[in-house]
């Protein structure tokens, strides 16, 4: 019974350490279950985290792709809006290069205005000139010839009348018995010689000395005759066609003459216009140059003064100013930001009178320092509600001030980029 009991309580025992190792592993196991269950909750939620993160990110990645979408959109836009304003600004420098080349052509055509009216007066005076001439040689070549055919007519009659009259006072008794012996006579030969026939000797033998004299003049008159030579009966012609030279040539004598009073006349009338014009210009630009001038320096004055006669055509203008703190002087005693802000105030000034669509300004803000470039972008401010302007500049106060920026850049060696960002 000892044995057995002893067995029993053997085998209880060793069961009962089982059970304890049971229990113990149960326990050990539990703490791991425990353990993986926690590592399971952690898992699940870094799980949950990262399911969070991705519905996150995928909701960012979608925005990131709208944004993507809407930026390619605006790029496109801005390339679009780019090659336009590269078009607007290639036309705007077409438009400012005409309107220079205009104004180029339209000084060139001023100062050369008078010259060509100096040389067209003097080829009128010279044409004047040639045409009296001309007019006094035909004037003499029509007298001449009327003269010399007047001459020879009267002469010829002057002569023969004369010739005639004393021939028949000197031998009118003998010319009355020629006439009665008329019969007796005959006219022989080319040479026209007078022969007499036998039944004429008693004639011939009773007038001799009548016969031979009328024989001598017939000659004599008959040589004249010859050496006179043929009529020119196309004197007259000549003189008439002469004398429709002569007149055309007066009347064109008298239209040029015309022409040169009605163009003295224009020209005296742009002069005047010109002058007017110029002087109503001239005191608008000056009265707001005088307002402006004070504005860009922060005080000051300034004014315009026109140097020579207005009336004359070397007539100029100097700019005369005084800066705050210095004495009134010409432009050209100034230094170089002096310069360039006197002249940005003239240039404001004249767009003020009469506005301009555009104005493009190359790095006028160069000379100057950072007081200046506020007031004269101030200025440019209130300038650009009237017309559009276009800076060239290095000037960062200036670039702020802009609506829109544009940047050249070269990415590539050799290949130009221009980049566009509106500020405004």
């Amino acid at each position: 019974m000892k044995e057995r009991e002893q067995e029993i309580k053997a085998s209880y025992e060793e069961q009962r350490g089982e059970l304890l190792e049971v229990q113990a592993n149960a326990k050990t196991f539990h703490s791991q279950v425990e353990g993986l269950q926690s590592q399971i909750e952690d898992v699940e939620a870094q799980l949950q985290r990262y399911k969070e993160k991705q519905l996150s990110n995928n909701e960012m990645l979608d925005t990131l792709e709208f944004e993507i979408q809407e930026a390619e959109q605006s790029l496109e836009g801005l390339q679009e809006q780019n090659s336009d304003q590269a078009e607007v600004m290639s036309e705007k420098e077409s438009f400012l290069n005409l309107v220079k080349d205009e104004l180029t052509q339209l000084l060139t055509g001023m100062q050369g205005r008078e010259s060509e009216v100096k040389e067209l007066v003097s080829s009128i005076n010279k044409i004047e000139k040639s045409n009296v001439e001309l007019n006094l040689k035909v004037e003499q070549i029509i007298v001449d010839e009327e003269i010399l055919v007047k001459d020879c007519f009267d002469k010829y009659r002057v002569d023969l009348r004369q010739t005639l009259k004393s021939f028949l006072e000197l031998h009118s008794d003998e010319l009355e018995e020629l006439a009665s012996l008329e019969s007796m006579y005959v006219m022989e030969g080319e040479s026209g010689e007078i022969e007499i026939k036998a039944e004429a000797y008693e004639f011939e033998k009773k007038f001799p000395a009548v016969l031979r004299e009328s024989k001598e003049k017939f000659k004599r008159y008959r040589s004249e005759f010859n050496r006179l030579g043929e009529i020119n009966w196309q004197a007259i012609e000549d003189y008439e066609r002469q004398k429709l030279r002569y007149d055309f040539l007066r009347d064109q004598e008298g239209q040029l003459k015309k022409s040169l009073e009605d163009l003295e006349i224009a020209i005296m009338h742009i002069d005047e216009k010109s002058k007017a014009r110029f002087k109503e210009a001239y005191d608008e630009v000056n009265f707001r140059f005088e307002k402006v001038f004070p504005i860009i320096f922060g005080g000051g004055e300034a004014r315009l003064e026109i140097v020579g006669d207005i009336d004359s055509a070397e007539c100029g203008i100097d700019i005369i100013a005084k800066p705050p703190g210095k004495k009134m002087q010409s432009i050209n005693l100034m230094s170089g930001g002096e310069k360039a802000m006197t002249a940005v105030s003239l240039i404001f000034s004249i767009f003020l009178v009469k506005p301009a669509p555009f104005c493009l300004l190359d790095e006028v803000d160069a000379p100057l320092d950072d007081a200046n470039v506020g007031r004269f972008n101030e200025l440019l401010r209130e300038m650009s509600e009237e017309s559009q302007f276009i800076l060239i500049t290095h000037n960062k106060k200036t670039m702020e001030l802009n609506d829109t920026l544009y940047g050249v850049t070269m990415q590539e060696p050799g290949v130009s980029k221009a980049v566009s960002v509106q500020l405004h």
